[in-house]
């Protein structure tokens, strides 16, 4: 049976060993439905910082990771001789390289762009060369938009989002809501005071948060990065009286560690889907997010699992006081709102995206 599968050639670039993409390889290639259908080979054009999530990957998945070789002969090299059916690429001048291989050696693969930010905003992404590839995964429906905008059609373009793995917990496994006289926040991800992260902004709000509602904020960092920066930030905005941080540095599984909070926030300017987002609802976490491309329309119901905001600290300040006067009885359904992404309802929509490719 597993030589009828057809054949699938992931190659990624760049991937650090800690992000999100990462996670969604993992789940991926670990998953029983996508395995009995396909066949895959995992191409890592770069050497990874830590390839602990690579542990999670089926034992079926070949994996080959370049660590010495000049990355453009690497791919040449694994292009030529590759008997994939479909290359699944995550950037996008591998695209334009797998396209020129195709047509001087003859090869008959499939080219699928599979890109996990959105398409602008990003400084080192020439986004025409997607246009070399035959069809497209997006992992959000704002990204339909973004392809139309570089001229390609929505026929050729599958949403397919992201997983998460909705943990099975009964009513007391829910994380609760402290409601003690404090603001308890939550933030997961890189620190950064401006760029993507865009913490500024959620400080600016913090400090307005504390003055309208009279109460200490307490906000628990999960992450590293420009810790000294955003230091000296909060230093200057001078609320410390007002602001408990704890800084927890980056840890595999924040939420192992993670059991009283009222809400995350997450101010960025743009995102990947925005996963931190969709970890928090699964546990019936409320969040407050920008209304940053791409993803957090797909994720946030405005009154049931969240809210968003406009770049402004008085529009996210006005979003946190909403979802603090959430019930405290929805948690069911605040982890319910995000069932299409669950891992089961994702590995098939991913199946049938690729099976639909594969006939066309």
């Amino acid at each position: 049976m597993g030589d009828n599968l057809k054949r699938i050639d992931i190659i990624a670039p760049k991937l650090s060993g800690h992000g999100g993409t990462e996670t969604v390889l993992s789940l991926l290639l670990s998953n029983k439905l996508i395995l009995k259908n396909f066949k895959f080979n995992l191409m890592l054009v770069d050497s990874l910082k830590s390839d602990k999530w690579l542990k999670n990957v089926s034992k079926n998945v070949l994996i080959k990771e370049n660590k010495k070789e000049n990355r453009i002969f690497f791919l040449i090299k694994h292009l030529i001789i590759s008997k994939a059916d479909a290359v699944v690429v995550l950037g996008p001048r591998i695209v334009v390289l797998a396209k020129l291989i195709r047509i001087f050696f003859n090869k008959k693969y499939r080219i699928i762009s599979w890109i996990h930010f959105t398409l602008f905003h990003q400084k080192m992404m020439n986004v025409s060369y997607l246009k070399y590839a035959d069809y497209h995964l997006a992992i959000s429906s704002q990204m339909v938009s973004q392809f139309k905008k570089i001229g390609i059609k929505k026929e050729k373009v599958y949403v397919v989002y992201n997983p998460v793995v909705i943990p099975k917990m009964k009513n007391h496994e829910f994380r609760k809501i402290k409601r003690d006289g404090f603001i308890n926040i939550c933030y997961i991800g890189r620190i950064m005071l401006d760029g993507q992260k865009n913490l500024r902004l959620l400080f600016d709000s913090l400090k307005q948060l504390t003055i309208t509602q009279k109460k200490i904020v307490v906000l628990d960092v999960w992450g590293d990065g420009e810790i000294d920066k955003v230091k000296d930030y909060i230093e200057f905005l001078d609320f410390k009286d007002r602001l408990i941080v704890n800084w927890h540095g980056w840890v595999t599984n924040p939420w192992e560690s993670i059991y009283n909070i009222d809400l995350l926030v997450l101010t960025s300017k743009f995102e990947g889907f925005g996963m931190a987002l969709t970890e928090a609802i699964s546990r019936g976490v409320p969040v407050v997010a920008t209304d940053y491309p791409v993803g957090a329309r797909d994720i946030i119901i405005p009154g049931l699992n969240g809210e968003l905001a406009s770049y402004n600290s008085t529009s996210v300040k006005n979003a946190i006081i909403k979802v603090l006067g959430y019930p405290l009885d929805t948690r069911k359904e605040i982890v319910n709102s995000i069932n299409k992404f669950e891992i089961r309802k994702y590995s098939q929509n991913f199946c049938d995206a690729l099976l639909k490719i594969m006939r066309r």
